[in-house]
């Protein structure tokens, strides 16, 4: 949300003109709006009823790794086209039980998902990390 924050301010000299500008606001207006939704969108949990990650349909090729979220929690995953599943990182569960055991439990382990939409609801890309020199 800080970039969005940062477009704001970028134009907010453009409504403290003397001039009216009012066209030209109302078009910066609007093109902010438009930005900060697509911003949002991007940045959105995505449900897997509605869509899979971009290269899901391309049996050669392994999804990036995503944010995921499953009945435990969200954690990190990955489509697979030729599994037509998600391959997800569990923590917190021994790899005999089928569910997690989260007093006792503590070996992460990589888990596939045996029927679509059990352990995987939502997914999201991954953000990318910061470059050299730029600060959160």
């Amino acid at each position: 949300m800080a970039n969005i924050e940062k477009i704001r301010e970028h134009f907010a000299d453009i409504w403290n003109c003397e001039i009216d500008h009012s066209i030209f606001q109302d078009r910066v207006s609007e093109i902010v709006e438009k930005t900060v939704e697509m911003v949002e969108q991007e940045h959105r949990w995505i449900p897997v009823s509605e869509r899979l990650p971009e290269n899901a349909h391309m049996p050669e090729i392994i999804c990036p790794t995503c944010r995921v979220m499953t009945p435990w929690g969200e954690s990190q995953g990955w489509y697979n086209p030729c599994d037509e599943g998600w391959w997800v990182l569990l923590w917190f569960k021994y790899a005999n039980e089928k569910e997690p055991n989260f007093e006792e439990g503590s070996i992460p382990i990589v888990q596939f998902e045996t029927e679509p939409g059990t352990m995987v609801t939502h997914w999201m890309p991954k953000s990318q990390p910061p470059k050299d020199g730029e600060c959160g």
